[in-house]
C-alpha cells in the first residue's frame, strides 16, 4: 500500500516535470509562459506533498513494527533477578513467567540471590533485609523480612505479591519472618501490604519494581500491570480474614463479674477512642492484683491488675487489646476507683472468636 503511493507521487512530479521541459521549450509562444508558470507551481506544491506523504508513510511502518514486535521475553531465573507470574512459580522449575498482567490477576514472584543468605549474613544467626516496591520509578512502600535457620541456606525466596488465598505461603514458614509493623492498623508485610497497595492505585497503566534490598540492590524485578485496580480491596479482605482466622482470646486466669463491671467503667471513663465501640468481652489474665510500693519507704502506692479485651469498633471490625492494665490508687488507708492506664497493641479478631 505505501508502495504503491510512493509510486503515484513519483508519477505525478515525473509529469510535471515532463511538462515544465515542454513549456520551457516553447517559452517564447505566447501562453506557453503562463503554462510553464503553473507547471512550476504544481511541482512545487507536489514535492512538499510528497515529503508529508513521505512522512505519513515511515510513522506507519514504525507504528505496524511495533505491533508486530514479540513481547519482550521475562527476565530469566538468574542470581539477581526476581521473576514473576499469574500462577505459583516453582523455583526449581520456574514456568510461564511474565512482565505483563491485568488487574484483578493473581501474582507471584521469587527471588533469586547471587549468594545464600546465610553468606549475606556473615555469621549471624538471622538476616534481616528490606523489600521495596517502586511505583513508575518512586519509592511506594516497603517491609522488611527476617530470615533464620535452615532457611537461610538457600539463594531463593519465594515472594508472594497478590496470591490467592487458598495458595497463599508468606506466613506459613516460622523461619521467614514479615515485620508486623503495620498490623495495629490492619496490615502486614508482605502480600497484605502489597495487595492493599495494589489496591489504592489509580486507574490505567502502572510499572512496579521490587527490590531485595540489604547494603544495596541484591536482586531486582519490574513488571506492568494496567486497569483498575479497585479488585484488589476484596483480595486484601480475604488475606486478612485468613490471617486472623487462628486468633482468639486467652484464657482468663480469674473470674470476677464485679471487677469485668469495674474495668468496664473504668474504660469508658477514659474518653479514649479505643473504647468508644462496644466492648464484647473482657478476659481478666492475671490471678490477682499486683502491689507497687514506694522504693525507699515501701509505703503502697497502689495496686494493679491486667486484662485482654476485645472491642467492636465504630467501624464494625473487631479488635483485640492484648494488655490492658488497670490500677487502684491506694489513698488514706484504702484503694481508690478503678482507673484505666491505657490500650496497648491490638491485632484484629474474627467476632467469632471473641466467645471461643
Amino acid at each position: 500500500m505505501e508502495t504503491s503511493k510512493r509510486n503515484l507521487h513519483v508519477a505525478l512530479v515525473l509529469g510535471m516535470t515532463l511538462l515544465l521541459a515542454g513549456a520551457e521549450a516553447y517559452a517564447g509562444f505566447g501562453d506557453l509562459g503562463k503554462i510553464k508558470s503553473a507547471a512550476e507551481k504544481s511541482k512545487k506544491l507536489l514535492e512538499e506533498k510528497n515529503k508529508k506523504t513521505d512522512k505519513e508513510i515511515d510513522k506507519a511502518s514504525a507504528k505496524d513494527s511495533a505491533k508486530d514486535a514479540p513481547a519482550a521475553a521475562a527476565p530469566a531465573a538468574v542470581g539477581g533477578n526476581i521473576v514473576f507470574s499469574k500462577t505459583p512459580i516453582d523455583p526449581k522449575k520456574p514456568a510461564n513467567l511474565t512482565t505483563n498482567f491485568k488487574a484483578g490477576d493473581k501474582i507471584y514472584s521469587v527471588v533469586y540471590l547471587k549468594e545464600t543468605m546465610k553468606e549475606m549474613a556473615k555469621g549471624s544467626s538471622s538476616l534481616g533485609f528490606e523489600i521495596k516496591c517502586h511505583l513508575d520509578g518512586k519509592y511506594k512502600c516497603s517491609f522488611g523480612v527476617k530470615v533464620k535457620g535452615e532457611a537461610l541456606d538457600s539463594k531463593i525466596l519465594v515472594l508472594d505479591i497478590a496470591p490467592d488465598p487458598q495458595k497463599i505461603t508468606a506466613y506459613d514458614n516460622p523461619k521467614i519472618i514479615y515485620a508486623k509493623i503495620f498490623e495495629r492498623y490492619g496490615k502486614r508485610g508482605g502480600p497484605m501490604q502489597l495487595t492493599k497497595m495494589l489496591s489504592t492505585l489509580p486507574a490505567g497503566k502502572q510499572t512496579l519494581k521490587l527490590i531485595f534490598y540489604r547494603y544495596g540492590d541484591k536482586a531486582t524485578g519490574e513488571f506492568t500491570i494496567d486497569g483498575d485496580f479497585k479488585s484488589y480491596e476484596n483480595l486484601y479482605k480475604e488475606l486478612d480474614a485468613l490471617n486472623t482466622k487462628g486468633i482468639v482470646m486467652p484464657k482468663g486466669k480469674r473470674t470476677d463479674k464485679e471487677m469485668e463491671a469495674g474495668m468496664l467503667a473504668a474504660m469508658k471513663a477514659t474518653g479514649n477512642k479505643a473504647w468508644a465501640g462496644k466492648i464484647l468481652r473482657i478476659v481478666i489474665i492475671d490471678k490477682d492484683w499486683f502491689l507497687r510500693r514506694h522504693k525507699i519507704s515501701g509505703a503502697i502506692l497502689e495496686r494493679y491488675i491486667r486484662a485482654c479485651v476485645a472491642v467492636k469498633d465504630t467501624d464494625g471490625q473487631c479488635w483485640m487489646y492484648k494488655l490492658v492494665t488497670f490500677n487502684e490508687d491506694y489513698i488514706g488507708d484504702k484503694f481508690q476507683k478503678m482507673k484505666c492506664q491505657g490500650a496497648g497493641s491490638r491485632v484484629k479478631i474474627p467476632e467469632a472468636n471473641v466467645m471461643k
